[in-house]
């Protein structure tokens, strides 16, 4: 189970640059199931403070999250920006730098070209968790329980030390792609994310449970 870009770099910036670990070390850790396949960026919001448009070229001013070739679902930008046709995928290009993300997307803005407008907020690969019935939620792992829940790291990975156990479906969940653990019990910031192989479909009245050991949390 690999680790989430922001956890890799707050990782990096508290041990080699004397910085504040931030988010804080929760007291409790949060397991949740995705419909769609986790990836590094799935928690990423960024607030824009300009964007300017040319044929399919979308730039962007703000602090740059996004590496090159990264490969974005954008959707609900339309009313931040005041235009139309720019949600979609959008896949960043050579060309991006600290300050500036350069990405193409799918369909051509409309409205005068170029356009800059100077607000909104551009957010990373959705994480869809099931909806079906209301039994569904994250599950609650301590990390602070005496004895601890986790085992000890010495060979750059931990694993749980006891069952991780979903509530039982009261309707189709949908195929699970992924789990994940976060840092709080709804939205929060992704820790920790592995695609399901095989994919889990989940029907209703079905438990899904991670036995110990199951889950492997490893700084690759």
């Amino acid at each position: 189970m690999p680790l989430s870009r922001q956890l890799i770099n707050n990782i990096l910036n508290y041990n080699l640059g004397s910085r504040a670990y931030s988010p804080a070390h929760p007291a409790d850790v949060y397991v949740g199931l995705s419909t769609t396949e986790v990836t590094d960026i799935s928690n990423i919001s960024a607030s824009v403070t300009a964007m300017s448009y040319l044929l399919k070229v979308v730039t962007l001013t703000a602090t740059n999250i996004f590496k090159e070739g990264d490969s974005i679902i954008v959707a609900g930008v339309d009313a931040g920006f005041t235009t139309t046709n720019i949600d979609g995928t959008w896949v960043c290009d050579a060309g991006t730098n600290s300050t500036t993300i350069i990405f193409t997307v799918d369909t051509q803005p409309t409205g005068t070209t170029p356009q800059t407008i100077s607000v909104g907020t551009v957010t990373g690969d959705i994480i869809v968790e099931p909806s079906g019935g209301d039994a569904y939620a994250r599950v609650s792992y301590s990390n602070d329980a005496s004895p601890q829940q986790w085992t000890v790291s010495t060979n750059g990975e931990l694993e749980n030390t006891t069952a991780v156990t979903f509530p039982e479906s009261t309707a189709s969940w949908g195929t699970a792609l992924s789990v994940f653990i976060a840092d709080a019990a709804s939205a929060g910031n992704i820790l920790w994310y592995y695609t399901l192989s095989p994919s889990i479909n989940i029907q209703a009245n079905t438990v899904i449970s991670f036995a110990a050991g199951d889950i492997v949390g490893s700084l690759t």
